[in-house]
């Protein structure tokens, strides 16, 4: 399964951002590269994002390359979804968002969760 997808949901197209299979910085690397290519050919501020950490190893390097990743996709997603955090790492990102005054990004427990958001948006 490709690492970015769209999935449908309340009738709004919904990128998922699938990174919840990958098992190696390396892997993590391509996917993230796979997915600024495909995020890239759309129009700024057109799309919802969903992405999936589930499973990860998230470290240095990782974190590393999320934040490299989320920095070039920001002027093409409009509103965007976290899961698969793990409750410390949540918990730390709401706070962040919290005091920086972002109202576009929400930490969700589940990927149900997280698609009921977008669907609203």
């Amino acid at each position: 399964m490709p690492p970015a997808q769209f999935i449908v949901h309340n009738g709004k197209q919904i990128l998922l951002m699938d990174f919840s299979s990958a098992t190696s910085t390396a892997e993590i690397t391509r996917m993230a590269e796979e997915i600024k290519k495909f995020v890239a050919l759309h129009q700024p501020q057109s799309l919802l994002g969903l992405v999936d950490f589930t499973g990860i190893r998230i470290d240095r390097a990782t974190t590393g390359i999320i934040k490299d990743m989320a920095g070039h996709n920001r002027k093409y997603i409009r509103f965007i979804a976290l899961v698969g955090l793990g409750s410390i790492r949540s918990v730390m990102l709401r706070m962040m968002l919290f005091l920086s005054g972002k109202s576009n990004h929400k930490v969700f427990g589940t990927r149900d969760k997280a698609l009921e958001w977008l669907g609203y948006k």
